[in-house]
């Protein structure tokens, strides 16, 4: 899998509000983020459903991105493992 370069930001910069249609994490932060902006609940609501709506045109899970939003902290692609460089390579 690709790292995403807007979750790998956005776990450095918590106020960075770029999202890429093709992470699935990206798609819940910004159903989480569009809680905090000052706007009527209803709007927000309608906004949020209208989001949902998009990512899963783009072939992402709903009850994924359901379920990621629904956390406490933002949602965020996990970080690929670096190689160790201290692990011996398996011999031919």
């Amino acid at each position: 899998m690709t790292p995403c370069t807007c979750c790998q930001t956005a776990r450095q910069y918590s106020q960075h509000n770029h999202f890429s249609l093709g992470c699935l994490y990206c798609g819940a932060r910004i159903i989480q983020h569009l809680a905090t902006l000052p706007i009527s609940p209803q709007d927000c609501a309608r906004r949020r459903r209208s989001e949902l709506a998009l990512w899963v045109s783009h072939g992402h899970s709903e009850a994924q991105i359901r379920a990621l939003a629904k956390g406490d902290q933002a949602p965020l692609q996990p970080e690929t493992p670096q190689p160790d460089s201290k692990t011996p390579k398996p011999r031919r």
